[in-house]
């Protein structure tokens, strides 16, 4: 039974890779002239999710030191994609968080995500709709399963995401 269990998990990674090489041509355009490195990106993205955050907080998350973290929020700030301010409870510590700007651009990119999720979507029956749905809630149970094991205490950062619309 493990074997088998194995064995269903290696097809599933293999098509969860196949599945994004298969839909990288239909990747929208606007992503692909986003003009920020994917450092940019993802510290972009940890803002969208988590909120305003302390450029340590982003550094530890990014795995760089402070230093390096604040040339990426420099950068970020240059485009007017992120601004910067003092934390009102340590004066010390700088606060970053998305710009009007930064909101703007995440919320298209994640409605141009949910467009594409819908064509795709709409290609399916409703037999594999109910089977997708299914799917998708057992694989948010485990993940919320697996976050609580490994020490999170945080639900999946969704939320923040589609308040920046």
């Amino acid at each position: 039974m493990e074997s088998q269990k194995t064995e269903i998990i290696k097809q599933l990674v293999d098509s969860h890779q196949h599945f994004f090489r298969t839909i990288r041509p239909i990747v929208p355009q606007e992503w692909l002239n986003l003009d920020l490195t994917m450092t940019q990106l993802k510290t972009a993205m940890y803002l969208a999710t988590e909120g305003p955050s302390r450029v340590s907080t982003l550094a530890a998350f990014l795995g760089v030191s402070t230093a390096t973290m604040t040339g990426i929020t420099d950068r970020l700030v240059q485009h007017e994609f992120i601004v910067r301010y003092a934390d009102p409870a340590d004066r010390r510590a700088v606060i970053c968080d998305l710009s009007a700007k930064g909101k703007k651009v995440i919320g298209q990119m994640w409605e141009i995500g949910s467009a594409r999720m819908t064509q795709l979507l709409e290609k399916m029956n409703v037999g594999q709709l109910e089977h997708m749905q299914q799917g998708i809630a057992d694989l948010l149970a485990a993940a919320a399963e697996l976050n609580l094991e490994e020490g999170g205490n945080r639900p999946a950062a969704t939320k923040r995401i589609t308040e920046t619309k």
